[in-house]
C-alpha cells in the first residue's frame, strides 16, 4: 500500500502540567467542569488537550506547543484549547497524516472525571476528524500523594500513533460501478458510473463493474445484458467485471454468498453483529409499539451469549445476522463533498446484514466487496450520508481501511422531485432512442452537479478525464434540463459528417415516411440541409414533413403576409425563371440564380423576395437554405406550389 521509504506511522508522546488556582474556570478535554478551582495558563489551560496537541506536534517532528502557540502572543490569551486542537489537526493534515489511535490519561485528585470522559472523547474525535473509537481517555487519582494528591495541580499524558493518509501516490485508485439489474440505466445511475470512471482514469487507476443482484424480487429479466450494452455504448470501459475477470472475482454478488456468510459470522465473533431469531410478527409488533420508527427494531437477541446463539442455530432455528451498534458515542467520517459528518450512535438502526435465506443486504455486501476488491473511492447518492456511519462501524469492527466517500446530490426532475426510473423518467436508452448522441449525453451528465474551472461546456471523454475534480461537485441537487441537453447535443451534431448525420436520422425517417423512391444522395442532402435545425435525431421528422406532403397548410401569420399586392408578381417572375430550367439543371446553384434574377426583374429585395418564395413553396416563413429546399422538393412540385 505504501512505497518503500514512506513513514507510514509516527509516534508522539507528551506530558503537561498546570497549577490549580482559585478564580479560574476548569476546562478538561473541552468540557467545562464545576469546581472551586481552575487551571492556570495563558489560554484556558486545558491540560488534557495540551498534552494531546503536543504529542501530535511531536509525532510530526514540528517542535512543541510553545513554538506554535506561544504564551507571549496576545491572540492566544484565554483562547479555547479546542481551537488550538483544530489548528493542530490542520498541521497534521498538511503533513499528510491522520489519527490511528490516541491514548491519554488525566491525573487529578478532584473533581471526578468519569462523568465527563465520554464527552471529552467526542470533543477530541470531532476536532481531529476521526472516529471516537480511535480516542481513549482515562483518569486516575493522586491518592493524596504529591502536588496532584494535594490538589495543587493536574497532570495529563498522551501517546498518539499517526498514520500516513492513503493517497494516489500511496495506493492505486480503484473505483467500482455496482448497478442493480432492476431496469434500464437511469440518468442518476449513469452519472455515478461516469464519476467513478473519471475518478479512476484521472489518476490512472482501475474501474470495476460489479453486479448487485441480491434483490432477487426486483430483478428484471434482461437487465444484466442491458448493463453490459450500456457500458459498451458509453465507452466507459471497465478494467474488471463479470465478463472481464480479474483477481478479486466473482463480480456478481449472487455468486459470492459463501463469502458474505463467512464474513457475517466473523463480524459476530468480533462483536460488530449478532444472531437474531425473532420472527417477522414479533418484529412488526415491536415496530408498531416503538416511539421511534426511524430507529427501527430494538433486538432483544443482542443480549444472548454467543454460545447460546450458536446452540439455537445448531438446533435448526431460522436466524438473521443483525448489526450491533454502540448505544453511546458518535461515529464520524469525512466526505469529499459534504465535509465532516458525525452521527449519534444512539440514533442508528441495527439493521439486518445477512437475511435468513443467506442473501446479504445491500449495506453488508457492499462493504465486504469493496474491501476485498480494494476499492479506494466510493461514489453514491447523498441519501446514504446518514447511514454511512453504520457502514464505518463495520469497517472498524473488522479493522479495515475506510474508503474515500463522494456523496453526490440527486439529479432532480424539478425543484421538488428526483428523477426516478420507478416513475418512468428518461433513461439513457430512452435518450439514445430519441437520437441523442452518446458523447453529448455523457458531456451533459458530467455537468449535472459538477462544474469545471473556466467557461468550457463541451468536453470529450478524454477532456473530462483530465478536468474532473471531486472538489468541484456541488452539494445542491441538479435539475435535469432537457433544453440544455438538446443544446449540447446540437453542438455535437454540427461536428458530424454528412454520412454520420444521415446514419443518426435515417431510422426516424424510415419509420415516419416512405423513402422507397428516394435516392441515397437525396436523403443525405435532406439531412444535411436541416443540420442546424435539429438538436436530436427524432426532430428530423417534423423538420422535413413538408417534403413528403402534397399540400401545404399556411399559418395565419403567413396568410396575412402573402396579401401584399407586390407578391403575386414576384411569384410569377420566379415561376417563369424556374420553368426555363431543364429538369437536370434544377439544382441549388441554378435555383439561386433564378432567385437573383427575380430580384432584379421584380425589384423585390430581402424579406419581400425570399419570404414569399419560401411560404409559397414550403409553407413556412423561416427555415433552412431556400434554394437547397427547392432542389429537394423538385421542379414539378415547386412549379405546382407556385400556382
Amino acid at each position: 500500500m505504501f512505497a518503500e521509504g514512506d513513514n507510514m506511522f509516527r509516534i508522539g508522546q507528551s506530558i503537561d502540567i498546570h497549577q490549580l488556582v482559585e478564580g479560574r474556570d476548569l476546562y478538561i478535554g473541552g468540557v467545562k467542569i464545576d469546581h472551586d478551582k481552575g487551571l492556570l495558563g495563558h489560554s484556558d489551560a486545558d491540560v488534557l488537550l495540551h498534552a494531546i496537541i503536543e504529542s501530535i506536534i511531536g509525532a510530526l517532528g514540528l517542535g512543541d506547543i510553545g513554538k506554535h502557540f506561544p504564551d507571549t502572543d496576545p491572540q492566544y490569551k484565554g483562547i479555547s484549547s479546542m481551537v488550538l486542537l483544530e489548528h493542530c489537526y490542520q498541521l497534521m493534515d498538511k503533513e499528510g497524516y491522520e489519527i490511528n489511535n490516541l491514548d491519554s490519561i488525566i491525573m487529578c485528585e478532584a473533581p471526578k472525571m468519569a462523568p465527563h470522559i465520554q464527552k471529552m472523547r467526542e470533543n477530541v474525535a470531532s476536532k481531529l476528524h476521526c472516529d471516537i473509537s480511535q480516542i481513549n481517555i482515562k483518569a486516575t487519582r493522586g491518592e493524596k500523594l504529591g502536588f496532584v494528591g494535594r490538589q495543587e495541580g493536574m497532570v495529563a499524558q498522551a501517546v498518539v500513533l499517526l498514520r500516513k493518509k492513503r493517497s494516489i501516490e500511496m495506493a492505486k485508485v480503484r473505483t467500482r460501478f455496482a448497478p442493480s439489474p432492476t431496469g434500464y440505466m437511469h440518468i442518476g445511475n449513469l452519472r455515478t458510473a461516469l464519476y467513478e470512471y473519471l475518478i479512476a482514469k484521472h489518476d490512472h487507476g482501475d474501474f470495476i463493474l460489479r453486479i448487485e443482484d441480491t434483490d432477487q424480487e426486483r430483478e428484471v429479466e434482461g437487465a444484466v445484458d442491458m448493463i453490459y450494452k450500456v457500458m459498451d455504448q458509453t465507452g466507459l470501459g471497465y478494467d474488471e467485471g463479470p465478463n472481464k475477470p480479474g483477481e478479486v472475482g466473482p463480480y456478481v454478488q449472487s455468486e459470492r454468498l459463501a463469502i458474505y456468510k463467512e464474513y457475517a459470522d466473523k463480524l459476530v465473533e468480533l462483536g460488530g453483529a449478532h444472531y437474531c431469531f425473532c420472527d417477522e410478527e414479533t418484529i412488526n409488533k415491536a415496530k408498531e409499539e416503538s416511539d421511534n420508527e426511524e430507529l427501527g427494531y430494538i433486538d432483544p437477541c443482542k443480549h444472548l451469549s454467543l454460545e447460546e446463539a450458536k446452540q439455537r442455530i445448531a438446533n435448526g432455528e431460522k436466524y438473521v445476522v443483525r448489526q450491533t451498534i454502540p448505544s453511546t458515542g458518535i461515529t464520524s467520517f469525512e466526505d469529499e463533498v459534504y465535509g465532516h459528518i458525525e452521527v449519534e450512535n444512539a440514533g442508528l438502526a441495527e439493521g439486518v446484514l445477512l437475511k435468513s435465506d443467506g442473501y446479504p443486504t445491500y449495506n453488508f455486501a457492499n462493504i465486504v466487496d469493496d474491501h476485498l476488491m480494494n476499492i479506494t473511492h466510493v461514489v453514491r447518492g447523498n441519501e446514504y450520508l446518514s447511514s454511512t456511519p453504520k457502514y464505518n462501524l463495520i469497517y472498524q469492527a473488522f479493522g479495515w481501511d475506510v474508503p474515500s466517500y463522494i456523496h453526490c446530490p440527486p439529479v432532480m426532475k424539478d425543484e421538488k422531485h428526483k428523477l426516478s426510473k420507478r416513475n418512468g423518467d428518461a433513461s439513457y436508452q430512452d435518450l439514445i432512442n430519441k437520437g441523442f448522441l452518446n458523447e453529448a449525453i455523457l458531456n451533459y451528465i458530467a455537468l449535472l452537479g459538477w462544474s469545471p474551472e473556466g467557461e468550457q461546456e463541451i468536453f470529450s471523454l478524454d477532456e473530462l478525464i483530465e478536468a474532473f475534480d471531486v472538489k468541484r461537485i456541488s452539494k445542491s441537487g441538479a435539475i435535469f434540463d432537457m433544453n440544455k441537453l438538446k443544446w449540447i447535443n446540437s453542438q455535437y451534431i454540427k461536428k458530424l459528417d454528412t454520412k454520420q448525420l444521415t446514419e443518426l436520422c435515417l431510422p426516424f425517417l424510415q419509420e415516419a415516411y416512405d423513402l422507397s423512391d428516394k435516392s441515397e444522395a437525396w436523403i443525405e442532402k435532406l439531412v444535411e440541409v436541416h443540420r442546424d435545425h435539429i438538436s436530436c435525431g427524432e426532430e428530423i421528422v417534423e423538420q422535413v414533413k413538408l417534403f413528403f406532403e402534397d399540400e401545404i397548410h399556411l399559418e395565419e401569420e403567413a396568410i396575412e403576409f402573402m396579401k401584399d399586392e407586390a407578391i403575386p408578381n414576384t411569384l410569377a417572375v420566379f415561376k417563369s425563371k424556374v420553368a426555363e430550367l431543364a429538369e437536370e439543371d434544377f439544382k441549388q446553384d441554378q435555383i439561386f440564380a433564378c432567385i437573383k434574377a427575380t430580384q432584379k426583374e421584380a425589384k423585390a429585395r430581402g424579406k419581400m423576395l425570399y419570404m414569399p418564395l419560401r411560404i409559397a413553396t414550403t409553407g413556412i416563413m423561416h427555415g433552412p437554405d431556400l434554394a437547397a429546399s427547392m432542389e429537394l422538393l423538385g421542379k414539378e412540385k415547386v412549379l405546382k406550389r407556385l400556382g
